[in-house]
């Protein structure tokens, strides 16, 4: 609901944009020990044609309810760390890459969420990570 409230601000920046639930189809590994997560959702925004530049924004979504917060607070750390310490390859030509992820979401951390959120689609990056 959070993103289909935002999805005409989403359509002004971007071409395209698609809200995947994960069902085990990505999982992510913690930098630090390996222990894997799967993001609940993954949100896709592109802009531009593939066959000149694009920028494709990834975004990790993981809502978590505030009883079970503190458990997997090494998950809410890890998908914070996630912009500053991707590496990427050269997977597609003449593309750039921006990976962010969110802190959990939840009522409680709300406020905290909509500026990570708000933050890593709309503010440019000066610093994708260029593929090509």
């Amino acid at each position: 609901q959070y993103v289909k409230d935002r999805a005409d601000k989403i359509k002004e920046k971007y071409d395209d944009f698609y809200l995947v639930r994960n069902e085990k189809l990505v999982k992510l590994y913690s930098f630090n020990d390996g222990r894997g997560i799967e993001p609940d959702f993954l949100l896709f925004a592109i802009k531009g044609d593939s066959k000149k530049e694009s920028v494709i924004c990834q975004l990790f979504i993981e809502p978590k309810g505030e009883h079970i917060e503190q458990s997997d607070k090494w998950k809410q750390e890890f998908l914070e760390e996630i912009k500053k310490n991707v590496k990427v390859m050269n997977l597609y030509e003449s593309a750039k890459y921006k990976i962010v992820g969110l802190p959990f979401y939840n009522k409680g951390n709300e406020r905290k969420f909509r500026k990570a959120f708000e933050e890593g689609l709309f503010e440019d990056d000066k610093s994708p990570v260029e593929l090509g």
